[in-house]
């Protein structure tokens, strides 16, 4: 989990995936041998566009990643998906 306080969603996704794309030059170790190269999957969100509370950020956060994850692509999920009842202000 990475918090960006006062981020916006723009700068927010635009970390998400500067670290996306860094990740397959890391050199991960396990024992005596290096790992391939790793990917990240990444649901992105943002307070008050995704919810109105933390639990509701962390929540659609939640679900973006799932549905980068399903997409089976090598990028950052944006948040799409609001709680029901929820109205931007």
């Amino acid at each position: 989990m990475l918090i960006l306080p006062g981020a916006s969603l723009e700068t927010t996704r635009a970390r998400a995936e500067s670290l996306r794309k860094g990740a397959p030059a890391l050199q991960v170790r396990h024992g005596d041998q290096y790992l391939s190269a790793i990917t990240l999957s990444l649901g992105v969100a943002v307070l008050p566009d995704h919810g109105e509370s933390g639990e509701a950020v962390l929540q659609a956060a939640d679900a973006a990643l799932y549905r980068a994850r399903q997409s089976g692509e090598k990028s950052g999920g944006g948040c799409k998906w609001r709680p029901k009842g929820f109205q931007n202000p």
